[in-house]
């Protein structure tokens, strides 16, 4: 929270007034600064009188754990600094979590990073969870690691800024910084560059305020340009007459295996397996020669041979890249490029999200921003993807995906499903027909039951009705006999089966008579 404090806002402190509410508009959309002002005089007073401020126009930023920073906004005038300068590097932590949503603060403080990958998996495991990490990296509390990282922040603290981030969800990332391990490999540091330079911390020293100031000033000084410098650093410090402190020696684990290879499930490039030669293979020796060919359209696979996903999806890249070999179109290549160990040159920003990547490089455009492919990885999917980006148009049959035989056989398979299901609709039909027949039928015969049975009724109260009252007993009986015989005949009549009555409303005929 940012509060600036003004005694005589309308008066001798306006301008410095709206320069802070110009600022803070400005910085309005950063999620990590709240601003606030205070204008009234006894409430000036309450703050002076603790000792937050000395006067008026000051500025205070209040952060985590109680603690503050507070400035006089006339020293913020001239070559030493600016209001807004001064903002962003007092909001961001000594030591801070890097999250996707406070990345553009610590990007607009355009200063080298030194950044500290954890299993963050337990991250809230803790006795204080949000204010103290749980977990372990490589054997050593996550908090212990950071009260670390914090001792050597103090020393560098207006040169360098100092962060972690989950090593769990940004491994893939960890590649451009010269990071090759894996969450294996956690706890890893690397330093991050506006010129993206590759300088991790060796895995070979210990993680302790000493190796870090170490490295922290072999890095300012100009010693570590590269993962080269940073193992000779490393040699260099083990080597010393007085070895550097050996505390929370990380113990890491054996980096992934590459997943089995199951010829259409799960492929490595070099297995022989169908389109395996159809990619051009790009090493960093030939990354400008190939990628960087102005007069072509490149699509490059960025994969790993630890990657699981990125065996699962080589099955349909070399699908693709046989076809687009068959149809050979000569404004394009199709290129692969292993960075398990390696990565593209770091200028180009290639590596931008987790691994497989898929980007084209445009012959009119070899600069980022890149276009990435995101989707379904199906082979006709792909190569309409690619028609559709690359600069340099180029025509695709119907189901470029299937060579001429293919689509013979595709388009067979798919009369004879028509056929199928036409007649399986048809088969449908008919039952539904025979159905909706019999239906009718039962209800006819119910119906013709119901009215014999009501007639039969109505007759035999009509007898009993109409009988006198004189006959004897024997005389009576037989007249019931006789009459209910003469009703039984004259008025329940039950069809035959196949029996025709075409004075019968809704009548069907059986199915026999077809």
């Amino acid at each position: 929270m940012a509060v600036g404090f003004f005694s005589q806002h309308d008066d001798i402190e306006e301008d410095d007034y709206e320069d802070f509410l110009e600022v803070a508009k400005d910085l309005q959309s950063n999620e990590d600064i709240y601003f606030g002002v205070v204008t009234n005089k006894a409430v000036v007073k309450h703050f002076k009188a603790n000792k937050t401020i000395d006067r008026t126009p000051s500025l205070v930023i209040f952060g985590e754990d109680e603690q503050y920073h507070s400035i006089n906004m006339d020293e913020l005038y001239g070559e030493r600094s600016s209001m807004k300068d001064w903002l962003l590097k007092q909001a961001v932590p000594l030591v801070g979590k890097m999250t996707p949503l406070n990345f553009a603060l610590y990007e607009k403080l355009n200063m080298p990073m030194l950044m500290m990958f954890l299993d963050l998996s337990e991250e809230m495991h803790s006795g204080a969870p949000g204010r103290i990490v749980g977990g372990r990296s490589g054997g050593i509390l996550n908090e212990v690691l950071l009260d670390e990282m914090r001792a050597a922040a103090k020393e560098h603290v207006d040169r360098i800024l100092f962060v972690y981030l989950d090593g769990t969800l940004y491994e893939d990332q960890m590649r451009s910084l010269g990071l090759y391990g894996g969450k294996e490999r956690l706890p890893s540091l690397a330093f991050n560059t506006r010129d993206r330079t590759q300088a991790p911390f060796p895995e070979e020293l210990a993680i302790n305020k000493d190796t870090l100031l170490q490295f922290c000033a072999d890095f300012i000084s100009g010693k570590i340009k590269s993962v080269a410098d940073s193992k000779e650093m490393a040699k260099k410090a083990l080597q010393r007459a007085t070895p550097l402190d050996t505390r929370n020696q990380a113990q890491r684990k054996d980096v992934r295996k590459a997943p089995d290879v199951v010829q259409g499930v799960a492929e490595q490039w070099g297995d022989g397996i169908t389109g395996d030669k159809a990619a051009l293979q790009v090493t960093l020796d030939t990354f400008q020669e190939v990628v960087m060919n102005e007069e072509k359209d490149v699509v490059l696979l960025l994969h790993a041979k630890n990657c699981e996903t990125c065996a699962h999806f080589n099955v349909y890249f070399k699908r693709m890249a046989q076809r687009f070999q068959d149809l050979a179109i000569p404004s394009l290549v199709i290129a692969q490029m292993d960075v398990t160990n390696v990565s593209p040159p770091a200028e180009y920003n290639l590596m931008v999200g987790a691994l497989p990547l898929l980007v084209m490089v445009p012959a009119n455009a070899k600069s980022p921003p890149w276009t990435y492919f995101s989707g379904v990885g199906k082979v006709q999917a792909m190569m309409k993807w690619i028609q559709a980006h690359a600069s340099i148009p180029f025509h695709l049959p119907n189901l470029p995906h299937l060579t001429e035989e293919q689509r013979v056989a595709y388009k067979q398979q798919v009369r004879e499903r028509e056929e199928y299901l036409e007649k399986k609709r048809e088969d449908e039909k008919k039952a539904m027909e025979e159905e909706e027949r019999a239906q009718k039928e039962l209800t006819r015969r119910k119906r013709k039951q119901q009215k014999a049975k009501l007639a039969a009724a109505e007759t035999t109260t009509t007898d009993t009705d109409t009988a006198p009252s004189s006959t004897v007993e024997s005389t009576s009986q037989d007249s019931c006999s006789s009459t209910g015989k003469r009703a039984s005949v004259a008025n329940i009549v039950v069809p035959e089966q196949g029996e025709i009555d075409e004075g019968e409303e809704g009548y069907l005929p059986n199915h026999d008579e077809f």
